[in-house]
């Protein structure tokens, strides 16, 4: 597992250590985990002044500046990505598009 955490972040082990125990022992697999804060629809900003603007990602991912949200994404102190998860990503990062917001970035390259 692969712990993303803002500069910020005082993680408490024992707690996330049992977050991923609970979520293996629910699930049945290790494989495949993305656990952390969920966002199912940040509204999308199209005001250019704000800090996140991002009119490639508008483009690429969201492909019409009429969505309403955003993709499905973790947000907040930090995110979990199993193994599986991050050697997928690495084997995609030559070609993966980066993009301003990094929780919304690594939620798109899920998809």
């Amino acid at each position: 597992f692969v712990l993303k955490a803002d500069t910020d972040t005082m993680v408490c082990w024992t707690t996330l250590l049992a977050s991923i125990d609970a979520a293996i022992a629910r699930f049945g697999s290790p494989h495949r985990m993305y656990l952390g804060r969920f966002e199912t629809c940040s509204p999308v900003r199209r005001d250019a002044s704000y800090r996140n603007y991002d009119p490639a990602f508008m483009r690429d991912v969201l492909f019409d500046e009429k969505a309403v949200c955003y993709p499905p994404y973790m947000l907040g102190f930090g995110y979990v990505l199993s193994r599986d998860l991050v050697r997928m990503l690495a084997r995609e990062a030559d070609t993966a598009a980066v993009y301003l917001n990094e929780d919304v970035m690594v939620g798109a390259w899920l998809l």
